[in-house]
C-alpha cells in the first residue's frame, strides 16, 4: 500500500503530520513494520542530482535539526521534538527494526529535546527485550539521565513495569578503566530510585534489589 501511494499516486513520502512532525518512516518504525521501514529508506534516501534539500528546518528544537519535506528521508529523520525512528522502534519494542536502523547508520546515542535516549523510550514502555538488546548489544547506557534527571529505572518504575525493574536491578557497574576493582560489583542503578508508584496505580512498588517496599 505504501509503495502504491508513493509510486503510483505520487504521495509525498516526506510529508509530516502537523502535531508531532512524524513522517511515514517514523510511523512504520513505531509499529514494527520492518518491510515498510526498509522500503522507505531504500527508495527515498537518494536525492536527485543538484537537489539542495539539505537546509535545516528552523522549527526543529534547539540543538536538533530535521530536513524539510522534500524527496528523501534520512535514517535519523527527526520529529519536532527531536525523536528519531530508532527511538520509536525502541518504544514499540521492535528489536529487529532497531537492528536494521542501526545497521543503516542510525545514531544509537541520539537524544531528543528532553535528553531522552532510546533506553528511556523502551523502559517507559516496559520493553525488557529491547532494553536488554540496547544495553548488551548496542552499548547504550541505561543509567544515562534525561533533562528531568530520570534514567531507565525511573521510567520503568513510572510505567509500573515490575519485571523490567527487577532485571535492571541485576545490572552491575563496569570496572573503572585502570582500576579493575573500582566500581566492579556495584549496582548500575540505585534501588532507592523507584521509591514511588507506577502510573498504572500499582501501590507498594517493590524495591526488588533492596528487599523493601515503597511507601503506599
Amino acid at each position: 500500500m505504501c509503495r502504491l501511494l508513493v509510486v503510483g499516486h505520487g504521495a509525498p513520502v516526506t510529508q509530516r503530520d502537523k502535531k508531532s512532525g512524524r513522517t511515514a518512516l517514523h510511523w512504520a518504525a513505531r509499529h514494527g513494520h520492518l518491510a515498510t521501514t526498509l522500503w522507505l529508506l531504500d527508495h527515498t534516501q537518494q536525492a536527485p542530482e543538484g537537489d539542495d534539500d539539505d537546509e535545516l528546518d528552523t522549527e526543529a528544537s534547539p540543538g536538533h535539526s530535521r530536513r524539510p519535506s522534500g524527496s528523501r528521508l534520512g535514517v535519523d529523520e527527526l520529529t519536532k521534538d527531536g525523536t528519531s525512528p530508532f527511538h520509536l522502534a525502541a518504544w514499540g519494542g521492535h528489536v529487529e527494526v532497531c537492528k536494521e536502523l542501526l545497521g543503516r547508520g542510525a545514531d544509537v546515542h541520539r537524544i531528543n529535546k528532553w535528553d531522552c535516549s532510546a533506553a528511556h523510550f523502551a523502559a517507559l514502555a516496559g520493553k525488557t527485550e529491547a532494553c536488554h538488546w540496547l544495553y548488551h548489544e548496542a552499548g547504550l547506557d541505561l543509567a544515562q539521565r534525561n533533562s528531568q534527571g530520570h534514567n531507565s529505572l525511573h521510567k520503568a518504575a513510572y510505567g509500573g513495569h515490575h519485571l523490567l525493574c527487577s532485571w535492571l536491578l541485576t545490572l552491575t557497574a563496569p570496572a573503572t578503566p585502570g582500576d579493575p576493582q573500582a566500581g566492579a560489583g556495584q549496582l548500575l542503578l540505585d534501588p532507592a530510585l523507584i521509591d514511588f508508584r507506577g502510573r498504572k496505580g500499582k501501590a507498594g512498588f517493590a524495591r526488588e534489589g533492596a528487599g523493601q517496599t515503597a511507601a503506599d
